[in-house]
């Protein structure tokens, strides 16, 4: 009888969650990206990065399914973009989060009403969708201003917001594309904090980004994107930054802020 450890007992599966193999996109006559072939093990952090224009939201449309190959085949959770019929899309969609630079949050809805619209479409019950909404709200910090509207929130704030809507769903995957790029670096860090944070309770990460010094700070894997190919794949354990190992024990034991419910 084989012996096995609480220790590897522990320890969960590792296995590809998105795959793109040989994939290839045209528009028209212009090549968008070029035989790309990436693997993201599930509960992995990847940094796409390349300059402006290098095919880092092309992948990322492709991942979430708005566009599909021309050559190749993506497959995300098990869904295949071979066979992906239209009416399968939506159910995608839930396994798949998405942040984008420009918070996209509904103006004319308060920042609960922001978070809970993807489970109001879905018809879930709504004692779930309250319960739900407000502990995501108390673990992005914006427990106390859930009632107010995008416009009276900072930069920062709105970013957390669209990251709380984001995860309304618990998905598999969190896709952002560059949700950084309007906000000054102490705000950058904290919403790259946050995400970790999502990393480490087990939601792999995908963030496109073309600042390579603020990602060159942290201990996770970069790919390279230039001209719709990839030109590196840096494995986070084959290089370290000053103080990384600090940075990400930091991150992981310190605990998440959860206000209390207001009487």
């Amino acid at each position: 009888m084989t012996n096995t450890t609480a220790e590897s007992r522990a320890v969960p599966e590792r296995h590809p969650i998105v795959s793109l193999f040989h994939v290839t996109k045209r528009y028209g006559k212009r090549v968008a990206l070029t035989d790309i072939t990436l693997h993201v093990e599930n509960g992995g952090f990847v940094f796409v990065v390349g300059p402006s224009g290098a095919g880092k939201s092309t992948l990322l449309r492709l991942i979430y399914m708005e566009e599909f190959p021309s050559e190749g085949q993506v497959t995300v959770s098990g869904f295949l973009s071979s066979r992906m019929r239209r009416n399968r899309i939506p159910h995608l969609r839930r396994k798949v989060g998405l942040i984008f630079q420009n918070f996209k949050l509904l103006e004319d809805r308060n920042i609960f009403e922001n978070v809970a619209f993807p489970l109001y479409v879905i018809g879930v019950n709504r004692n779930y969708i309250r319960k739900t909404v407000l502990d995501l709200l108390g673990r992005v910090g914006l427990y106390q201003k859930r009632n107010n509207f995008p416009h009276e929130l900072s930069g920062g704030e709105q970013q957390r917001v669209a990251i709380a809507r984001a995860l309304v769903n618990s998905p598999y995957v969190l896709l952002a594309d560059e949700p950084t790029g309007n906000l000054d670096p102490v705000v950058a860090r904290e919403i790259l904090k946050l995400l970790f944070r999502i990393n480490i309770a087990g939601t792999a990460v995908i963030m496109a980004t073309h600042d390579h010094e603020l990602v060159r700070q942290y201990r996770q894997r970069i790919v390279h994107i230039e001209h719709g190919e990839i030109v590196q794949d840096e494995n986070a354990f084959d290089r370290w930054s000053p103080g990384a190992r600090e940075l990400d024990e930091a991150w992981r034991e310190e605990p998440l802020k959860v206000p209390p419910p207001e009487e």
